[in-house]
């Protein structure tokens, strides 16, 4: 059996089906104020398999380039404010893994994060 030496469709194995898990709340600011803060994270995880122990560095290289998002963080400033500052963060965990001969796998756990502020907005009674 030949060995791969990239990753694609054909040597995945998915281990978790992708998700991404949603928790809002509401935040009071110094009791003048309320906004809506909405937290995200995108998870998945999976292999590639059947990768020859040559290609692996490069490998983990390329899936580190594909992970890495430009992430967004709001801040609440005292003085009612958003702001926001961008960072670019690797969102996933790579490992190589031996698993016998010349033959590595390598996993990727995926964790990405998200968040938004949006100004509360007093609902309308109806009639």
């Amino acid at each position: 059996m030949a060995l791969f030496t990239t990753h694609s469709d054909k040597n995945k194995q998915r281990l978790q089906a992708p998700f991404t898990r949603v928790a809002r709340r509401l935040v009071l600011r110094f009791h003048t104020f309320m906004l809506w803060q909405t937290d995200t994270t995108f998870t998945e995880r999976f292999k590639y398999v059947g990768i020859h122990r040559d290609s692996v560095d490069q490998i983990v290289a390329a899936l580190t380039v594909e992970h890495t998002k430009t992430i967004t963080s709001y801040i609440l400033e005292d003085d009612g404010r958003i702001t926001s500052e961008t960072a670019d963060s690797c969102v996933a965990d790579i490992t190589a893994v031996p698993v016998g001969g010349l033959m590595w796998e390598i996993d990727v756990n995926i964790n990405e994060p998200g968040r938004s502020l949006e100004k509360y907005t007093q609902p309308q009674g109806g009639a």
